[in-house]
């Protein structure tokens, strides 16, 4: 058979037509290789192309369609809604950079392009910048009429904030303008959970069931609710049947849960196997997969500019920090996730004169905002040794103002108070920018068992530290990573720093309330004894633990599961031995 382009009277349209026939009468394979076929011989026709990447598309072979769809882009590089379908297919494989990249062409050549915002406030979602979404989501309901599926995301990102008025305000909506919208209700309802809102959680809840039954998620949420009021028997029948019914579908999610609540039954070998398969097909599916080489040379890079003799030129040439009662001032609270932070921010966040910031990633941003604000071509931290030069003796504010401006344009510092904290978890590694910009704020380090710390963090779906917590090895070697950088800081800077253990706190929470807010500077509030009974909505996996009293059971939890810990104790026992714990 002689290919199609060596055919005279072969016809591209002609051919197109036949494809769209055999798709349309249920032969989408028989269309798909026709076009293949031809591909050869019109590698640069768009109808072609166009055709192809539909059929694939629809086929549900999306890595197949990349290709098409790339060769289209190039066709016409200038053509927004084409740069705009390329990143929703990205955006469809969880490849968010990709899709982020070709978002941002498209606004770029069409500020009004509203695929490209709504790609752009999902994938600023995904990765944990709500802000970034709320904006997106605003600008797609200011050019087009309210869609269901905006609201809800707008929702979701005012929760994630902790704006929770106005998430309540967009969910209601979302259920106004589509009363079936299932993943608004459920949203909805773990959102009134979080705020221990347990009744109208409830109602919701049912409210999802009867729009769809059989949906997973709304089994998901049964069992979150059950476990929540301890329920736990009845929360694995739930999960139980629906694994039943859904087989081998189940996401990531749901083994999660399950994992938790086999855990609260004591049934300890089956929840590690769900977190096991819970961490896994986080892997396989969200492309969450941890970059040793990088952490490991930004590491060195960073120990190796924060040492006393580079650092020295850098304080003695900037202004004194003199902060007027006025300016708020931050309190960070550092610890690799699950250490206690959130526990700690709770205590604190109780007393009259303090606020909770939550997780804030300004220090982050700082970071690559750095070599810009010095004025330098080096990257961070390289970029700093400019701050030690002649005219640069201001330079410094530009990253305190940035820092403090963005928090307050975040309205986590309540009227009448001057403290807030910042919890953001592995802020440790920016303890040397820290004591750069706040050379007087007060650092917390919570301290925990590491066998402790790393188990709890592989049971939680987590992006913070470059995706390590989906394996258990990557988990401990970014906390091995972790602290030697936090010694490594201890020695070569003159900080403001409290090391706090958490199975000290759990025992002795009043003596430890006191040694907190002495470090900071405040006087005594037996509110933070009591901290449970802040009805702050703490956004982090930890929100229903610090709604509740101190217990201890959470101390040394790894015992539990010790048999499988036995890879990572290797990696761990040098910081185990210097932190004073041992191993049962």
């Amino acid at each position: 058979m002689f290919p199609y382009s060596a055919q005279p009277t072969f016809s591209i349209d002609s051919l197109l037509r036949q494809c769209a026939a055999l798709a349309a009468e249920g032969q989408p394979a028989a269309a798909i290789d026709r076009l293949k076929d031809a591909r050869p011989g019109f590698p640069r026709h768009a109808g072609l192309l166009e055709a192809l990447a539909g059929l694939l598309r629809r086929a549900g072979r999306d890595e197949e369609a990349i290709e098409p769809l790339s060769a289209l882009v190039s066709l016409e590089p200038g053509n927004h809604l084409r740069q705009a379908d390329l990143a929703t297919l990205y955006y469809a494989l969880n490849r968010l950079p990709d899709a982020e990249r070709h978002a941002r062409q498209a606004m770029a050549l069409n500020p009004l392009n509203a695929q490209a915002h709504n790609l752009m406030g999902m994938i600023y979602l995904d990765i944990h910048h709500p802000e970034e979404a709320e904006f997106h989501f605003r600008q797609l309901l200011l050019m087009h009429e309210p869609l269901a599926p905006v609201t809800a995301n707008l929702a979701s990102a005012l929760k994630s904030m902790g704006k929770l008025d106005e998430a309540e305000t967009f969910f209601r909506h979302t259920l106004e303008l589509d009363p079936n919208n299932i993943e608004g209700c459920l949203n909805w309802a773990r959102m009134e959970e979080a705020r221990r809102n347990m009744p109208r959680a409830w109602e919701l809840l049912e409210q999802a069931e009867k729009i769809e039954p059989r949906h997973l998620g709304a089994a998901v949420t049964r069992a979150v609710l059950l476990r929540r009021e301890k329920k736990y028997a009845d929360a694995l029948a739930i999960l139980d049947e629906a694994q039943a019914i859904h087989g081998d579908t189940l996401p990531p999610s749901f083994h999660f849960e399950h994992g938790a609540v086999l855990d609260k039954l004591g049934r300890h070998d089956e929840a590690f196997a769900a977190y096991d398969t819970a961490n896994r097909l986080a892997r396989e599916l969200g492309h969450h997969h941890y970059q040793a080489a990088h952490h490991e040379q930004l590491a060195g890079r960073l120990k190796s500019f924060f040492v006393r003799q580079r650092i020295a030129p850098i304080i003695a040439n900037q202004a004194p920090d003199k902060p007027s009662a006025e300016t708020p001032r931050p309190l960070f609270i550092i610890g690799f996730p699950r250490s206690g932070t959130t526990m700690t921010e709770q205590i604190l966040a109780s007393h009259a004169n303090i606020s909770a910031g939550d997780e804030l990633d300004y220090l982050y941003r700082l970071t690559t905002l750095a070599p810009h604000l010095c004025g330098s071509a080096k990257p961070y931290p390289e970029c700093l040794e400019e701050l030690g030069r002649p005219g640069k003796g201001r330079a410094i504010e530009k990253f305190r103002d940035y820092y403090v401006c963005n928090a307050e344009l975040r309205r986590v510092i309540e009227k009448g108070k001057k403290r807030f904290t910042d919890k953001m978890p592995l802020n440790e590694q920016h303890m040397g920018l820290i004591h750069l910009t706040f050379p007087s704020a007060p650092i917390i380090h919570l301290i925990r068992h590491p066998l402790d710390v790393v188990l709890s963090t592989f049971f939680t779906d987590l992006t913070h530290g470059g995706n390590c917590s989906y394996q258990l090895e990557t988990t401990a070697r970014h906390y091995a990573l972790t602290f030697d950088l936090i010694e490594h800081y201890r020695r070569e800077l003159d900080l403001k720093y409290l090391p706090i253990r958490y199975e000290e706190v759990v025992a002795e929470p009043e003596r430890h309330v006191r040694l907190l807010l002495d470090f900071v500077g405040e006087p005594y509030d037996e509110n933070c004894v009591a901290f449970h009974n802040n009805q702050r909505y703490a956004r982090t996996a930890s929100y229903a633990q610090v709604s509740e009293k101190l217990y201890t059971s959470s101390r040394f939890r790894y015992r539990n599961y010790r048999k499988h810990l036995e890879t990572i104790i290797p990696i761990l026992m040098p910081a185990i031995e210097r932190l004073g714990y041992g191993i049962d």
